[in-house]
């Protein structure tokens, strides 16, 4: 009825207690055999000995060698009381007792630790009833000897208590009756893994809005105060049944009404005293360990790797607690209505959304994912960029770049378009605003302008300045007829402008015809430099306004133009003879005749007829 694995257990074993060289002898082990065969021998065939039947065997052995203490001999034995469990329990201990003295480390060490499963097995006597009842009975008996502080346990593995690791577990029951009676303390620790499990429940929930995909937040809110929307966010009320009756969140959430963004969350009190003992017992292990000194003995070390299991098991056991708490938790819509469902996340995702609808019921009008598109092409000056959300229409017509246009009126910093286009109400992305923002420009129905008050060029008005941009309704508007007689004009001086693009050549129009006027005239003997008020005027204004300028003068300035590239082109032709005839009189200076000369040539100078 030895099992070979036993054996084996055995051999190893009593080696390990062996100080006298004794037990190691045949005759000894032929001894234990027989008389562990003999307590099996009017059982029915199918029973085994014991592996805990060594203990019993050699524990006077053991104490006269000093290997066993007498109080850890008394512990065992102490628990017989008379009971199954107290028998169990007193076997439990002797194979821990025995286990330990096995090499744990080096070639020696034979794997066998004292947890749960292998006790379980050593302990089985009847192969054919023991096994299941064992491994049910044995996990349970185990965490009750933790508990009282006879066990210790690392890990998987138990360990006999000793007399620093009883004091480690008296601090251990000190602190943990402290933190138990401490209404606050418990409160506070209750909050704490109440708002983990719901960070860790919904820390994988993305709330996406409409087709453009449009990433909303979710503000979650703990206490007793009805948090206030800003527009930004969705705001998540979270209550727990201690602090309040399912009553009462049902009366603030059909309170709140139904154009209430607010998703209300309320965690049941579910499984109470087991969260409120294994809280206790979770911080006061966490205490212990951090208030007690870093231990210098093995014993120490020991007591203390025991009190990390414990932190570990309470993490393990809490999570498994709160998470039912989570699992049951029930969420409502503002105005009353319950999400039904399983799942935390997935009802909070479905309150999430519909509660979108409420705080931005104008988000319709700019959902659409092509805005991004719409953005970069008109920032680079296509009059045509609204085709990238299906609109071939005028800009001022679309629905988006209408709001805007209304919402700018007598000027607005592009901060301030933004806040009121991506908050409550609207929640368009910011795509959608500053794309509606370009297109208009390009369009020019409104003017940008620095914070010196100079207008931006469509073109080079960067993202990052938008928001401190100040924005403008151009007063006046220009046709596409005007548009095609500015553009002639444009190509006076050699600029081909696109549709859409003329306000953006007007700064090189005037330069162009600037220079083209001086070359027009100039010292003598050229003509006077021609009048170039029209440009200077054209110049001070902006935007539309300096197109429509240019597009009222543009019969003076086409034939200005003209004039003046005539004349810059006479000019540069006689201007080379000019002086080449001037070099020749200076030369003629004290010849005859030369007097008649030079009065012609001063004459033609000072009434400048070099043409």
């Amino acid at each position: 009825p030895l099992l070979p694995t036993r054996r084996r257990f055995w051999e190893r074993a009593l080696r390990a207690i062996d100080k006298a060289g004794k037990a190691g002898v045949l005759r000894t082990q032929l001894k234990i055999v027989h008389e562990a065969a003999r307590s099996v021998a009017d059982e029915p065939v199918g029973h085994v000995i014991g592996g805990d039947f060594v203990f019993r065997s050699e524990s006077a052995s053991m104490l006269q060698s000093g290997v066993l203490l007498k109080e850890i001999d008394e512990l065992i034995r102490g628990l017989e009381d008379g009971t199954p469990d107290g028998e169990l329990k007193s076997r439990a201990c002797a194979l821990v007792f025995l286990i330990s003295q096995l090499p744990h480390e080096g070639v020696g060490d034979t794997g066998v630790r004292a947890t749960s499963a292998v006790l379980s097995d050593l302990l089985v006597e009847d192969l054919a009833a023991d096994g299941a009842q064992l491994r049910k009975d044995v996990p349970r008996i185990m965490e009750e000897l933790v508990e009282q502080g006879r066990v210790m346990k690392l890990g998987e593995e138990f360990r006999l208590q000793t007399e620093e690791g009883a004091e480690w577990t008296q601090e251990f029951n000190q602190r943990r009756s402290s933190i138990r009676a401490d209404a606050a303390r418990m409160s506070q620790l209750r909050n704490d893994w109440l708002q983990r499990s719901v960070d860790a429940e919904l820390a994988g929930l993305k709330l996406v809005h409409g087709k453009s995909k449009t990433p909303r937040k979710l503000d979650r809110h703990w206490g007793d105060d009805e948090p206030t929307a800003d527009g930004s966010t969705v705001p998540v009320w979270i209550r727990d049944e201690w602090g309040v009756a399912e009553a009462k969140v049902r009366e603030a959430a059909a309170a709140a009404g139904n154009d209430s963004p607010t998703v209300f969350v309320l965690l049941p009190k579910i499984d109470a005293e087991a969260i409120a003992d294994t809280l206790a017992s979770y911080a006061a292990a966490a205490d212990t360990m951090s208030q007690r000194p870093e231990p210098q003995t093995d014993e120490g070390r020991q007591a203390k790797q025991g009190m990390q299991s414990r932190v570990l098991e309470g993490d393990q056991r809490l999570q498994s607690l709160f998470g039912v708490v989570i699992a049951k938790a029930r969420v409502f819509q503002g105005g009353g209505n319950e999400i039904l469902g399983t799942d935390l996340q997935d009802m909070t995702l479905e309150a999430a959304t519909n509660a979108l609808q409420r705080l931005y019921p104008q988000f319709h009008i700019a959902d659409h994912a092509g805005w991004p598109k719409v953005y970069e092409k008109a920032q680079k000056g296509a009059p045509d960029a609204l085709k990238s959300v299906g609109d071939d229409g005028e800009p001022a017509k679309n629905p988006v770049c209408k709001a805007i246009l209304a919402f700018i009126a007598g000027g607005k910093k592009g901060i301030d378009i933004r806040k009121n286009f991506e908050g409550a109400t609207y929640g368009w992305p910011g795509d959608a605003v500053d794309g509606g923002l370009q297109v208009l420009l390009v369009a020019g129905l409104i003017r940008a302008q620095d914070d010196k008050g100079q207008t931006i060029d469509p073109k080079d008005l960067e993202r990052k300045v938008i928001g401190k941009t100040m924005f403008k309704v151009e007063s006046a508007t220009v046709s596409a007829a005007q548009r095609i007689q500015i553009r002639k004009v444009l190509q006076k001086v050699g600029l081909t402008a696109k549709q859409g693009e003329e306000l953006a050549h007007v700064p090189q129009f005037l330069v162009s015809a600037q220079e083209l006027a001086n070359r027009a005239g100039g010292d003598a003997p050229r003509p006077a430099r021609p009048a170039t008020t029209t440009l200077e005027e054209i110049r001070l204004t902006a935007g539309n306004e300096q197109l429509l300028a240019l597009y009222n003068q543009r019969d003076e300035l086409s034939a200005a133009i003209d004039t003046w590239t005539d004349l810059a082109e006479r000019i540069d032709k006689r201007i080379p003879a000019w002086n080449t005839l001037k070099r020749l009189l200076a030369q003629a200076n004290g010849l005859s005749g030369a007097e008649v000369l030079v009065a012609q040539v001063t004459h033609l100078e000072q009434q400048r007829q070099l043409l």
